[in-house]
Formats: structure tokens, sequence, C-alpha cells
């Protein structure tokens, strides 16, 4: 039987055997769901089902069918496009790739089946959902730092998927130690789309719910003098632009473009990941999208990118302002505001607090400390320094605090409120000793953790969850009607039944 051999790094330490992928499997990783370069809603939804499996010079046939929930009829394609995944192999005769299919004319906030056909054979079977319109109530998740291969990840995944979200943001440290493909394979898709469900081993989550990405420092491949992502050491670097397939609408398309991420090294390691990449790299690292009454800002917080340029900031600032959401959030992996013991002093994102409150985000969603973090609402007047060029390091100001919002019965902030949510399952962080005299923090918790989201019109409440099943945290905001809110009256909330949730 002819194997393909891929040699894994772990994150801790190295792996002493390499993945053996036979032939005969079917997948390589299961089919999960992505959105695609669809950043606004649409009457009529689509949504795309990638998969990746191990290919030969023999042909093979793929093809998706897909019914709604309520339909009896399964319409079919066989449009699928196949990507060949640069990772080294040990034979010539086999090749990883991914594959993926678009499923559209979906009925927004509808319920589907989907199954895969290899050589019209079915070799999957799951069910997903379309991104739910502006009149539907809907719930999403948010935690980063969340591809540890550690008990926390696999107790996180098992207790989200328990909870039913719409979809998924994590953002950044996707997986560790360094965002490469093989890590993947080992320390994200068998987790977060397991065959089944247990605290140990993760759920089948990604199969059925949309997932977003955001990147982070470990999905670059970083190290201690990181001047680019070396192909030369790590061939099979940035799974991040290669596994995730979001929106295009980013500010920078040319690749080692300035503030982009910079790739250095092998030539032909750095052709075939472009190759396999496409628009993707580097347009990827920042854009935006819509769900339901939100809409969604995600940018890159590495240190290679200057948030003080001018022509960075006004994209910012024109991606907000066209927004009409009732919701705006925006999400990045190194958090503005945090009193961690480690990443307390790396407050670039902050440079565009100015027009996240002048535009109207309601909360700011990071990883980056592993923990949880809650701010009071806030409003941050930054001193006026050159600051441009700046890496690492404080950005000065004052930082106006809200603390007659309580989240309970005084639920109108004036100011956003800046959420960390890092304890995805990676080895979790202290406060630093400053951290008291912090008046702006409300919440910090040293526990694996993730956030659950729940809107319905003018209301959002927050929801923070262990792995026990606990409440860590909770709140609610309310908004006057704007925008977009009048659709909401007398929508059905159409979110499936969960688990309940432990005080």
């Amino acid at each position: 039987m002819i194997l393909l051999l891929l040699a894994v790094f772990a994150t801790f330490a190295a792996v002493s055997s390499p993945l053996v992928f036979a032939e005969s499997e079917v997948f390589v990783v299961k089919p999960y769901l992505q959105l695609g370069n669809s950043a606004q809603l649409k009457k009529s939804e689509q949504l795309e089902i990638v998969w990746g499996n191990v290919t030969t010079k023999a042909p093979q046939k793929w093809s998706i069918e897909w019914q709604g929930a309520s339909e009896k009829t399964w319409r079919k394609t066989d449009k699928v496009t196949t990507t060949p995944m640069p990772i080294p192999s040990l034979t010539t005769t086999l090749v990883f790739s991914l594959t993926r299919a678009t499923i559209d004319g979906l009925k927004p906030g509808t319920k589907f089946n989907y199954r895969v056909l290899k050589n019209n054979e079915i070799v999957f079977e799951s069910h997903g959902m379309a991104r739910k319109s502006a009149k539907q109530a809907y719930r999403f998740a948010v935690v980063g730092d969340i591809g540890a291969g550690s008990p926390g990840q696999t107790a996180v995944v098992n207790q989200m998927e328990l909870q039913k979200p719409d979809f998924l943001v994590i953002p950044g440290d996707i997986v560790y130690n360094s965002g490469r493909v093989a890590e993947y394979l080992v320390r994200f898709f068998p987790i977060l789309n397991s065959d089944t469900s247990a605290a140990n081993r993760g759920a089948p989550l990604i199969r059925s719910t949309l997932t977003m990405g955001v990147i982070g420092n470990h999905d670059i491949a970083l190290t201690n003098a990181w001047e680019g992502t070396d192909f030369s050491t790590f061939r099979d670097a940035l799974g991040y632009y290669l596994f995730f397939f979001q929106p295009l609408n980013g500010p920078n398309k040319i690749a080692n473009s300035p503030n982009s991420t910079r790739i250095v090294g092998n030539a032909d390691n750095q052709k075939s990941f472009i190759d396999s990449a496409g628009q993707r790299f580097p347009c990827m690292a920042n854009y935006s999208f819509d769900y339901g009454n939100s809409h969604w800002l995600v940018l890159d917080g590495n240190s290679y990118m200057d948030w003080s340029d001018p022509k960075l900031r006004q994209w910012v600032d024109d991606d907000l302002a066209r927004s009409k959401a009732t919701w705006k959030f925006a999400c990045f992996h190194q958090p503005a505001f945090s009193v961690d013991e480690v990443h307390s002093n790396e407050q670039r994102m902050r440079l565009l607090v100015d027009i996240f409150e002048r535009r109207g985000v309601d909360v700011v969603f990071a990883g980056h400390a592993h923990c949880y973090q809650r701010t009071f609402p806030i409003q941050f007047k930054q001193d006026n320094k050159n600051l441009g060029g700046l890496s690492v390091g404080e950005v000065p100001g004052k930082i106006i605090v809200d603390k007659n919002f309580d989240g309970k019965t005084r639920t109108t902030p004036q100011g956003i409120i800046h959420i960390v949510t890092g304890g995805g399952g990676a080895k979790l962080y202290n406060k630093a000793p400053f951290s008291s005299i912090e008046p702006w923090l409300e919440k910090y918790v040293y526990a694996h953790c993730f956030t659950i989201c729940d809107i319905n019109g003018t209301t959002l409440k927050l929801s923070q969850i262990g792995t026990d099943g606990n409440l860590v945290d909770q709140f609610k905001i309310t908004k006057s009607v704007t925008v977009g809110a009048a659709d909401m009256k007398g929508a059905a909330d159409t979110r499936p039944k969960t688990a309940p949730l432990k005080k």
C-alpha cells in the first residue's frame, strides 16, 4: 500500500513518528464549512464545503449534494476545485490536496443537509445553516489560542458544541506553535471536527458551524529572530492562508507588500505556497463580513502592521462607516487593553480605538492573553505622539471609564467593552503585578473558557463559559433602535435549544 508521510513537529515537543495516511483513506481533513468570498448578506446565500484528501495520478471524481432540511429533493454539483497543498512528501505518487465546492441558493437562516460523493459514492454526510438575516436572532462563539492540542482545548470545543453557536470566530493563534499545515492536521481538525463529542476528544463542530479565522503571532511561524516567515525552515507554514476561505476585501493585495505577512527563504517553497494560497495571500489577513444585524471587522494585529499608516486607517474608517448594521464588532489577536503577565505592554492596537469609537464599534474581541478579561466600557484618548512604525510597546493615553454600566440593570454603555477571550486551550496566563491598580478592568478569569453571545434585535447577552459548563461571567448590552433594528420587531427566535448554563 502506498503511504503519504508527513513530518510533524508538535507544539511543546517534537513528535517522534510522522503522520501516516493510507491511500485508501478518504479524508485527511474531514469536510468543514467556510464563508468564501462573500462579505455581505444576500437574499440567496451560499457557503463553501472544504475537505482535504490524498490523491494519486489516478483521477478522482468528487461532487456535492445538498437539500433544505424540509426538502426531499437533492441538488448536485460536480463543480469542485482541487488545490495541491505545499507539504513535503516522501513519495512522488501521492499528493495532499484541498478540495472545495460551493452550495448556493440557500435561504438565509435555514438549515440544510449536505453529503460528499467520491466517484458517485456517498462518503460523508452532515448539515449546516445559511447565514442569518438581519431579521433573525442568532448566537455566536468567540475563543482564541485554541490549537494547543491540550485537554483544555478538547474540553472547550466539547462545551462550545453543546451551546450550538450559529458561527465561531477564532481571534488568532489558531494552531501552535507555528501555524504549519502539519500542525493543523494534529492540533486543529481532529479536535474541532471529531466524529464524536467528548471532553477528552472535542466535537464535530466545524462540519456544521461556520468558522471564521483571524491571524495571530503563532500563525506565522514566528521565531525569536523573525524577519519573515521562513520557507526554508517551515516549508508548510502559513496554514491560515491555505485552510481558510474568507472575504477578500482587505487592503493588501500584493505579496510581500508593506503592512503584510512577509515570506522569505526557499524560492520554490514560496512559489508552492503562493500557488496554493492564490489571492488569499496576503489579502485575507484583514477583511470584514456581515452576519445577521452585525458587521465584523477582522484585523491583523501582528508587529509588522503599522496601524498609524494613514492609508490603513482610512480603510478601517471607510469599512466601518459604510456599514449600517445595528451591531459592530472588531476582532484581532493582540488586545488593545490587557493586564496579563506576558503581553500587557503590546498595546499597538490602541492606535485604532479612536476610529472604533467614532464609527460605533460596540465590542472588541481579542486573544493572545491566555485567560478571560473584560473591561468596563471605556473611551481612550491617545497622547499626541508620533507612534509611526510601532511594533511592540505602550501607547500612552487617557482612559475614561464608565462604571455606571453594570450589565444587569444599567445596560447601555458609554464606551467600548474590550473582551480578551484567549482561554481556548494554551497554557494559562496570570495577571501582571500592576493589574490591581487598573481601574478600567472589570473581570479577569484564569481558566480555559469561551465566549457565547446571543443577539436579538437591540439586545446582546454575553456569557463566558468554562470547560465544566459553568458561567464565569455574564452581562447584557441594550441600545436604542438604530438602522436595521426596526426590521427585528416580531422576529422569531430560530436559535436551536442548547445545554443549560450552570450559575
